[in-house]
């Protein structure tokens, strides 16, 4: 399995040449584990045929091939985030992934770009940080189109398809957010969270106590609940409830399980828990959600 590493500078310096200012990576293959991490720039990122669960903030959210052939998030400065992948989720597994990502500042274009009168809606936007943002859905092809016109551009024609990107980013109704919370000044990027992250995904349907999981990482209840709430946001319970109803939300839209049969397969001992939990997170019962979403075959 793969893993990208901490990043506690700028990509920016590590990553471009020097001709070009905006950042961008372009890739077919999947990084399966990214670490909990962090980074100066803000950064918009366009996934192909690459489904998995964005850990943002203190929210997470999961893409299969059922929800949504292709996604764009826009992740805001410093927003510590993760991505786990799920190559089980493909519809085809002969197709290559597309993975774009363009990284940027409030600097980039110079300093005092963005206050500009012309660029108050992309400053208002980008200055949120810790913020992250779906772009809806019916907007994702024309900003992908530009996208992939960025990663082979240069000089002017660079610079002009980025701010076509922003121009139909920070256009009214075409990006929901989804997420706003993380600690912007505290260093984000060690292995023991990420590798309390992955344990809890990997382990989302079993009982997982608060003890045993703090005794597995050597620390106490109160060492561990501190440390977890600190650089996640949420309790370790609320945590691993968002994984199992985010995975119950998935199951709901991909197979013809019944209800308490998901429930229980994604970790959830009874019913009543998980019809609580589902309602607290998704402001509906599963019945509805499923009804609501899961196409017909």
């Amino acid at each position: 399995m793969k893993h990208t590493q901490y990043i506690d500078t700028l990509i920016l310096k590590q990553l471009t040449p020097e001709r070009h200012t905006i950042g961008a990576i372009k890739d077919t293959n999947i990084v399966e584990n990214v670490v909990w991490h962090q980074h100066k720039e803000t950064e918009i990122i366009y996934m192909e045929r690459a489904y998995g669960t964005f850990f943002l903030g203190d929210s997470l959210i999961s893409f299969n091939p059922e929800d949504e052939s292709s996604i764009i998030i826009l992740l805001g400065s410093l927003l510590a985030h993760s991505f786990f992948y799920h190559p089980n989720r493909t519809l085809d597994h002969s197709e290559e992934s597309n993975v774009i990502s363009i990284l940027f500042h409030t600097e980039t274009l110079g300093e005092g770009f963005f206050d500009l009168p012309e660029m108050q809606a992309a400053k208002q936007l980008i200055g949120k940080a810790n913020c992250a943002y779906i772009v809806t859905k019916d907007a994702v092809g024309d900003i992908a189109i530009l996208m992939e016109e960025l990663c082979k551009s240069e000089g002017i024609h660079r610079l002009t398809c980025f701010l076509q990107i922003l121009d139909l980013i920070t256009k009214q109704d075409t990006i929901t957010q989804l997420t706003g919370h993380t600690l912007a000044n505290e260093k984000i990027g060690n292995d023991l969270l990420t590798n309390i992250i992955q344990y809890i995904h990997e382990n989302y349907q079993k009982e997982l106590s608060l003890r045993e999981t703090a005794s597995r990482y050597h620390m106490s209840v109160s060492a561990f609940c501190s440390f977890f709430k600190k650089y996640t946001g949420q309790t370790f319970v609320e945590f691993l409830n968002r994984l199992r109803i985010s995975k119950a939300c998935e199951k709901m839209l991909t197979c013809n399980d019944d209800i308490t049969s998901i429930a229980y397969t994604c970790g959830f001992n009874n019913l009543s828990n998980f019809n609580r939990r589902f309602k607290q997170f998704k402001e509906e019962t599963p019945r509805s959600y499923r009804s609501r979403y899961k196409v017909s075959e």
